[in-house]
């Protein structure tokens, strides 16, 4: 009788640890399936939003174009030189001095126009001629004082503070409340270090062509991304990042988040060196 009491305590227990293990394991599914989709959802908001972007870039050069097409048919036609007249019947010849032609005229006063003008190029020539300056020596102490009297750019005490600014740690421990094991977290993590890695590159390219709008973008993709898989460190200055970029319009600060945002990617990628 005991043994099958116990027996039965047994298969109770069991049963148990079984359901337990299916819960954990369809939270699992479930918590991976919603970041999957997030992350679609991100990169199709992203092409999504450099296509209306280039749409955009590609209309005002249309009406550009349009624009300067105007002004270049109008010259032209101005240039066009009007129908020549039909000729005249000849008048019969009569004695007597014949009448000059204006065209005879007009091609003579055409011909003292251009010598005169070749006569007076070398003299205008001559004014516009100027003694090349002489080179002269440097010294190390005029360099510095240079260096020195070159200005600081703008905004110079808000990039210090960006530089100086320290964002802390990366949070990853919402992944563990939501089921995942320590090195499952772990691998988001170092996934999340790959994605930033590759947005930085697209940053540079648009920083180069001076494409404010781009950068907001692509900031505004992976700060989504980070904040989906913790908070603090590289989120926090994300958020920054992309809030400054939605109004600011100062390229050395966006150079200065640019800088920081690879400090911290290099400081995650110590972190979790032996997991990737």
């Amino acid at each position: 009788m005991m043994d099958m009491i116990l027996f039965g305590a047994i298969g109770m227990i069991l049963l148990v640890l079984i359901g337990l293990l299916i819960v954990i394991l369809r939270d699992h599914n479930h918590g991976n399936k919603q970041f999957e989709l997030y992350m679609r959802q991100s990169q199709r908001e992203i092409s999504d939003m450099k296509r209306e972007d280039l749409k955009k870039r590609e209309q005002p050069t249309e009406e550009r174009s349009a624009a300067h097409a105007a002004p270049e048919l109008k010259s032209q036609n101005e240039s066009t030189p009007a129908s020549e007249p039909s000729t005249p019947q000849a008048a019969p010849h009569t004695a007597g001095p014949q009448p000059i032609e204006p065209t005879v005229i007009s091609d003579t006063l055409h011909q003292t126009d251009q010598s005169a003008v070749a006569e007076e190029m070398p003299k205008s020539k001559a004014s516009q001629l100027k003694p090349e300056p002489s080179i002269a020596l440097v010294t190390p102490m005029e360099q510095e004082s240079a260096k020195e009297a070159t200005p600081a750019p703008e905004n110079e005490a808000e990039i210090a503070e960006i530089k100086n600014k320290s964002y802390g740690t990366f949070d990853y421990q919402r992944l563990l409340d939501m089921g995942l094991s320590q090195s499952e977290a772990e691998e988001f993590v170092v996934e999340l270090i790959h994605q930033l890695e590759a947005a930085v590159p697209q940053i540079e390219s648009a920083a180069s062509s001076h494409d404010l709008v781009a950068i907001e973008h692509i900031t505004h993709g992976i700060k989504g991304a980070a904040l989906n898989v913790g908070h603090g460190g590289v989120a926090d200055l994300l958020v920054d990042y992309n809030t400054y970029m939605k109004h600011g319009t100062d390229e050395n600060v966006a150079a200065a988040y640019l800088d920081k945002l690879k400090e911290s990617i290099s400081d995650l990628k110590v972190e979790f060196s032996q997991v990737a």
